[in-house]
């Protein structure tokens, strides 16, 4: 899973992933050394390679990590790259998270209370990418980012251009 946040005065982006230890592969964060990022980037780069056979209480440990660290970092937005071949059975996958695990890691992300945009990047399982997905979602929801469907996705106006999507503040933000 890989979540970024940019803040609107300050064009750096936090970028915590939680690779799976696999053969290294380009952007996957199991370089031997860490990558810090780079120019305005600098500092704001966080990868945690995790073993190849990895519990979900692992999983969930080093997920609280990177949410501490991005609710300093006190972005604008998040944008969560959610990798579902991390699921029990994906015949890519080495890892065993199961639907309630990807509940309570979504309720984990929702409770940060950030606008999110969630990008599905992985799930080979086709019997249970749904399920899993929609327990993530599910929890995603429960953890603070509530709100009905239609809010997210509106119609498109009669110009053909998409309507403004409503901006969601972080609970107890005044702006």
């Amino acid at each position: 899973m890989i979540l970024c946040g940019a803040k609107k005065s300050n064009p750096g982006r936090r970028h915590s992933a939680l690779p799976g230890v696999r053969p290294p592969r380009p952007g996957s964060g199991s370089y031997p050394r860490p990558c810090p990022g780079r120019g305005q980037g600098r500092g704001f780069n966080l990868n945690m390679p995790l073993p190849e056979q990895l519990e979900a209480g692992q999983y969930q440990e080093a997920l609280d990590k990177a949410l501490r660290r991005i609710e300093r970092f006190i972005p604008a937005h998040l944008v969560v790259c959610l990798g579902l071949d991390t699921a029990r059975g994906d015949p890519t996958g080495t890892w065993n998270l199961t639907a309630r695990d990807f509940e309570l890691n979504g309720r984990a992300i929702g409770s940060l209370g950030y606008p999110t945009l969630v990008v599905q990047e992985g799930g080979y399982g086709n019997r249970s990418i749904g399920v899993n997905a929609r327990h993530f979602f599910s929890g995603l929801r429960s953890g603070g980012l509530g709100g009905s469907p239609a809010s997210y996705c509106p119609a498109r106006s009669d110009s053909g251009s998409a309507p403004a999507l409503p901006v969601r503040q972080k609970r107890g933000d005044a702006r």
